[in-house]
């Protein structure tokens, strides 16, 4: 049997490794489905108020659109509504670069009018900050429930870490397994065991919802493929004819 190259040993080793952390991932959040499924209930609760916001938001930076609607028992848009609603932890900035901070939203046949939205071609910017929340009677809406807000400087950490380690431990699954682990950290407001589900099952964030999307998928089968074709011709020996050849070439 020809004995193995010490670069396949490395990756035959990084493979395993990576197997062994992914299974026992997998066995933790199975583990956990009954905690989900509670919460999940919980989520289906009725609500008197439905607030639509960015899954995402950074502090300081204007959100694109605010939505507020008041429902009635069956969970549907209640037309017959037109009031008020309390709110607090909204900023808005318009064109003559004045910020005001309203206390109280118009609602006309159950949702927010005028809709708030940020037009950066007119100078209008709306922001949220951490202590949204919008109460119509004894009914509060907080925009934690759905949004995560992160700062914008720590955005940067997962690239960061991801060459980081590759370079450090010459280990790309480890690499890219942290940098996702602290992109999910980040978005879970720093805590470990909230970030750790959403990196596998998480609303809008898991490994299932990015498999899910037909344009995430193409890229990951086109990487694959890709990945295929430069290994075949590495073990045909493709690669190093091509090296031995090339420097034989006269530059046209």
């Amino acid at each position: 049997m020809r004995p193995t190259d010490p670069d396949t040993q490395i990756q035959q080793r990084s493979a395993s490794r990576f197997g062994q952390w992914l299974a026992l991932a997998i066995a933790l959040v199975l583990t956990t489905q009954p905690a989900l499924a509670q919460d999940d209930e919980a989520k289906e609760k009725p609500t008197r108020l439905r607030l639509s916001l960015p899954t995402v938001v950074l502090r300081n930076v204007p959100v694109s659109e605010v939505k507020v609607e008041v429902l009635n028992p069956s969970q549907e848009v209640d037309e017959s509504f037109n009031g008020e609603v309390a709110v607090k932890g909204l900023r808005i900035v318009g064109s003559d670069k004045e910020e005001q901070q309203p206390t109280t939203l118009k609602i006309v046949n159950g949702v927010l009018d005028p809709v708030l939205e940020s037009n950066l071609a007119t100078g209008t910017r709306v922001y949220v900050d951490d202590n949204f929340e919008v109460t119509l009677g004894e009914a509060t809406e907080q925009a934690a429930m759905g949004t995560r807000f992160s700062a914008g400087f720590w955005s940067l950490l997962p690239p960061i870490i991801a060459i980081g380690l590759a370079i450090w431990l010459k280990d790309v699954y480890v690499a890219l397994l942290a940098a996702v682990y602290s992109g999910c950290l980040i978005v879970a407001g720093w805590d470990p065991w909230l970030a750790f589900l959403n990196m596998f099952n998480g609303d809008k964030l898991g490994v299932s919802k990015v498999l899910a999307d037909t344009w995430n998928m193409q890229v990951i089968i086109f990487t694959l493929f890709l990945g295929a074709m430069v290994q075949i011709m590495s073990a045909s020996g493709g690669i190093q004819s091509w090296s031995s050849y090339a420097p034989c070439l006269e530059p046209v």
